[in-house]
């Protein structure tokens, strides 16, 4: 099966769509199973993503609106964010982008993944075995070796002081942070070397958020973690909150690690 093609369909298809909706896109039509309210660009989305995708044999979906969609031992699951940057987008903020990632539930890992910029026209892919491409070609994590001096991708939009004071020895030490507003294809800037090392410990983000952004990276050669070093692992049953660290390398991600834990 060919899941690049697949993805880059159903990710074209899915913003074009959007794109033929205009700003009632921008309208809500309801409220996702984490508890955040859908947008119709969401859910128009997501309903083309599955149409697409449900071409392939045996597979499942786990989705930002619906949650888990069809049979848990599918030999696939489709893992997908059909909007992340939904803020950006109400606000006409042009970042934003349609996140899928394939997990093989015979092998019990993600095997393909895309992160699609419809603005700028910028399909980031990955898949098993193969280095990750933007718009096939290549491409490859930055050259940074501290966290002193980097580009430092930070998310803390609903937190609060704990975290805030926590985080506040990690932004100091950086040469300068940012937050863009979508963390799917903030990583994809990880994996391709525009900044060096994405963070979020606030415990909000999902696995539909970034789990194809974050095999992408690790497919371009860099490291992600929890806050405790740990490997992220694929839940289907439930849609809760998580802490990631997204790193050119290892050695970068066991400092950003210590820096948090005040060291």
């Amino acid at each position: 099966m060919s899941w690049k093609s697949l993805l880059s369909d159903a990710c074209r298809e899915a913003a074009r769509v959007i794109d033929s909706i205009g700003d009632r896109g921008k309208e809500y039509v309801g409220q996702g199973p984490s508890g955040d309210r859908t947008l119709l660009a969401d859910a128009v989305s997501e309903s083309t993503i599955l149409n697409v995708i449900s071409s392939a044999s045996e597979i499942s979906f786990l989705t930002e609106e619906q949650g888990f969609v069809g049979k848990k031992d599918n030999a696939y699951i489709a893992i997908i964010d059909p909007l992340d940057g939904s803020s950006n987008y109400l606000r006409g903020i042009p970042f934003y982008c349609i996140s899928i990632a394939i997990f093989d539930n015979r092998i019990k890992r993600v095997v393909a993944a895309s992160v699609f910029d419809p603005l700028r026209d910028v399909m980031y892919y990955a898949e098993i075995g193969k280095r990750a491409i933007r718009n096939d070609k290549e491409i490859a994590h930055s050259q940074a070796v501290r966290v002193k001096g980097s580009i430092l991708g930070v998310d803390i939009n609903h937190t609060n002081e704990a975290v805030l004071s926590k985080l506040s020895k990690l932004i100091l030490s950086a040469g300068r942070t940012v937050h863009l507003g979508a963390n799917a294809l903030e990583i994809c800037y990880v994996a391709d070397g525009k900044i060096d090392c994405f963070v979020d410990v606030r415990g909000l983000i999902r696995q539909t958020d970034v789990m194809a952004a974050c095999y992408i990276l690790e497919m371009a050669g860099g490291s992600v973690s929890d806050e405790k070093g740990r490997s992220l692992s694929v839940q289907l049953d439930k849609l809760t909150g998580m802490n990631i660290i997204a790193a050119p390398t290892k050695d970068i991600q066991r400092e950003v690690i210590s820096i948090l834990k005040g060291r």
